[in-house]
């Protein structure tokens, strides 16, 4: 159920005026848990927490769904030469979590070490002396918080301390069905307020304040290993607030030829953040409150000359300053590593407490930039406008919050650079009833960042340059009167130029995650209209994407598949569209496909991916008045 309203308020004529609008949505979720035949567990994840960290909202049944409620308010007063916007948003959501599907679960490593799944199940199905002989009788004892052994559960002849195995069992065809049987929420708070101040100068130039601050907390809880066991189950909690501060100064001159604006941003932003993923029942158990801030300056100027009629010029450029401070902490509190390796006290941040794995001295990083644009434009006439562009992006670098093993300095990565060449064409053409766009590109990256699994800590890096190609056409056509067409359609070759990973994951012939070669997109709409002024909207839209890789590792079972989806919607809207009717669906012929994954074999010793969601039809109701 989805229910918004939205109103507009003048409290004083042409001086004072309001909007309000406020919705609400309940969401069943998709996925429904179920028990797995003849496995039970004795414990639950809430034994491993020693942060505090916020335990779900029960055991729900269902995942992907929950309640959400938003407001938003807005201001604006209209003087002579000034205006003010106050703007407030509130919004909030309780949810379950995203569904995730279990592919495959691996005992061994690549290098035929055993996983943490591997060493569970072995701990749980070995007894507690032949534990002792093989040297992992420390492993498999006492664990934080229950202060239990694993060590011989489910072979001591007492059914009450057993606890679930994990292998294979667990994998099924059916994407709507999980066996986790853990935390399953999702809790969000997100407000903010910006007040934005036009003051006219005078006739060619005005000056723009735009103030904001946002505040948010989530707190999110999951069961991703889709099994009853424990191996891997992460909860986090995070707070951020941030400031913002704008001034623009525009201005046009020389009879509007030029037109023009400079300014200045400021950005100010502090985020705390508590990650607690539990491993393997507890054997691992890791504790890892960390806090950022963050803090940004930038200068820029844009402008925008017409040479002649037909022929402009835009220059523009951005200079950015970025300070990063990160306070690192993370903690083994089992001291699972000790027990396993017994690593040299040197290998860890404080010799005096090995279960601390980073440094927890102050990090700091200075960034800066300058990032310029360039573009032409020419009109040969007033339908046809050819442009071609120049322009660099940048994005700062940072650290890795999360370690497999201790580390003596927090590990970072580096800023990206981007630099981009654009050429294309906009047109309106056949007395406006057709619009072709169409662009050609080039993206050359430089140290492109990127997320890599790396045993159980996923590892920002620099992996090394690639290089993306491409085009895009947009259509939109009006053929007769009542039916309109609008499609798309986009092509990228992307690939690495160089790679930098000595560990020989990302190699140069690998592809880019998150890059889909071939997209597609076409949407019919014919509006049937009858003779009382009423009418009936029918529209079907058709999207098609390529196969792509979900991870940086290319893991085959992650891929993506090609696939094609379908909406349907029709609308009967009456007299003077004051009341309309919509039925429809998304994902009508409920085709499944990977959208997100993650490798944590060679960790955990699970594979893991999130699905789509499936075939949905609704009905709805809109009123104007």
């Amino acid at each position: 159920m989805d229910a918004a309203v939205a109103v507009d308020i003048p409290l004083i004529k042409d001086r004072l005026l309001s909007t309000f609008a406020v919705s609400r949505t309940k969401r069943d979720g998709w996925q429904r848990r179920a028990a797995f035949p003849g496995v039970t567990s004795s414990e639950t994840e809430a034994n491993f927490v020693p942060g505090g960290i916020v335990q779900g909202l029960g055991a729900k049944d269902r995942l992907g769904g929950g309640h959400e409620f938003n407001a938003r308010g807005k201001l604006l007063w209209k003087g002579d030469d000034i205006r003010l916007t106050l703007t407030g948003d509130y919004s909030r959501a309780r949810q379950g979590a995203s569904p995730y599907h279990l592919i495959r679960t691996a005992q061994l490593d690549p290098s035929g070490n055993p996983t943490l799944a591997g060493l569970y199940n072995i701990c749980i199905g070995t007894p507690a002396a032949a534990l002792d002989t093989i040297g992992l009788g420390a492993v498999c004892g006492p664990r934080v918080g229950p202060g239990t052994a694993l060590a011989g559960v489910n072979v001591d002849a007492d059914p009450t301390n057993d606890v679930a195995p994990y292998d294979d069992r667990y994998v099924s065809d059916r994407l709507n069905v999980t066996y986790g049987a853990g935390n399953n929420y999702s809790r969000l708070r997100n407000y903010g307020f910006a007040g934005t101040v036009d003051i006219d100068i005078s006739d060619g130039i005005a000056l723009k304040s735009i103030t904001a601050y946002r505040n948010q907390k989530w707190a999110i809880g999951l069961d991703i290993d889709g099994s009853p066991a424990i191996i891997f189950q992460p909860t986090i909690t995070q707070s951020q607030h941030q400031f913002s501060q704008e001034f623009q100064l525009s201005g046009s001159s020389i009879d509007d030829r030029l037109k023009w604006v400079v300014g200045a941003y400021y950005f100010d932003e502090s985020a705390d953040e508590e990650q607690n993923p539990i491993f393997a029942g507890g054997i691992f158990s890791v504790y890892n409150p960390i806090r950022f801030k963050t803090k940004s300056y930038a200068a820029f100027a844009h402008m925008n000359f017409a040479i002649t009629d037909q022929l402009g010029i835009t220059l523009g450029g951005r200079y950015t300053k970025e300070k990063k401070r990160f306070w690192p902490s993370q903690i083994d509190a089992n001291l699972f590593l000790q027990k396993l390796l017994g690593l040299p006290s040197v290998l860890y941040p404080d010799p005096a407490d090995l279960s601390q794995l980073q440094p927890t001295a102050l990090q700091k990083q200075k960034f800066d930039d300058f990032s310029p644009r360039l573009g032409l434009e020419f009109k040969p006439n007033d339908d046809i406008m050819i442009y071609g562009s120049y322009s660099r992006g940048y994005k700062s670098g940072g650290w890795t919050t999360r370690v497999t093993a201790p580390v003596l300095s927090a590990p970072t990565f580096k800023e990206e650079t981007a630099e981009t060449f654009e050429l294309g064409v906009k047109s309106i053409l056949w007395n406006r009833r057709l619009q072709i766009n169409a662009a050609a590109f080039t993206t050359k990256y430089k140290d492109m960042q990127l997320l890599i699994q790396r045993g159980v800590s996923p590892t920002f890096e620099n992996a090394g340059d690639a290089r993306i190609k491409g085009f895009e056409l947009e259509v939109q056509a009006r053929l007769v009167d009542g039916l309109r067409l609008n499609g798309s359609l986009g092509y990228i070759d992307a690939h690495y130029t160089s790679v930098d990973d000595p560990t020989g994951v990302i190699l140069k012939d690998s592809d880019l995650p998150k890059v889909a070669k071939w997209t597609a997109h076409a949407g019919p709409e014919y509006r049937l209209a009858f003779a009382n002024d009423s009418s009936l909207t029918l529209r079907a839209d058709y999207f098609y994407r390529s196969r792509m890789a979900s991870d940086s590792e290319n893991t085959p079972e992650l891929y993506g598949k090609s696939h094609s989806t379908v909406d349907l919607s029709a609308t009967y809207a009456l007299p003077d569209n004051k009341l309309s009717f919509t039925a429809g669906g998304r994902n009508v012929f409920n085709e499944r496909f990977i959208v997100n994954g993650t490798n944590q074999l060679a960790g955990a010793g699970t594979l893991f991916a999130t699905y789509n969601r499936p075939a949905e039809w609704y009905v709805s109701a809109r009123f104007d008045f």
